[in-house]
């Protein structure tokens, strides 16, 4: 599996950047197809954890979940980031997508 995004805070991998150099003031082309994308999968498994947005520190009150298709993963942080703040996905995951 491919994780949708590589920013640091959401990977835990320190050779990421940071999501303050992922984040865009506009949205991407077919933001509402991929945000449709995200959310049509059921949930693999609850963390016993809840969304923290990143840019803010606040924590959202949002369950944090799992989800993968045949190829991909990503968790309800990814969709909060890319919903709220146009986060950077992969462009792979985009035209994988965008192409359906």
């Amino acid at each position: 599996m491919k994780d949708v995004c590589e920013v640091r805070e959401l990977t835990d991998n320190d050779n990421h950047e940071s999501i303050k150099e992922q984040v865009f003031p506009n949205a991407i082309n077919g933001k509402g197809k991929i945000l449709d994308y995200l959310r049509s999968f059921p949930a693999k498994c609850v963390l016993a954890s809840t969304v923290i947005d990143e840019i803010t520190g606040e924590d959202t009150g949002q369950d944090l979940q799992l989800y993968e298709d045949n190829d991909w993963t990503w968790d309800d942080s990814v969709i909060y980031h890319f919903e709220h703040y146009n986060m950077r996905l992969s462009e792979e995951f985009l035209d994988y997508v965008l192409s359906k």
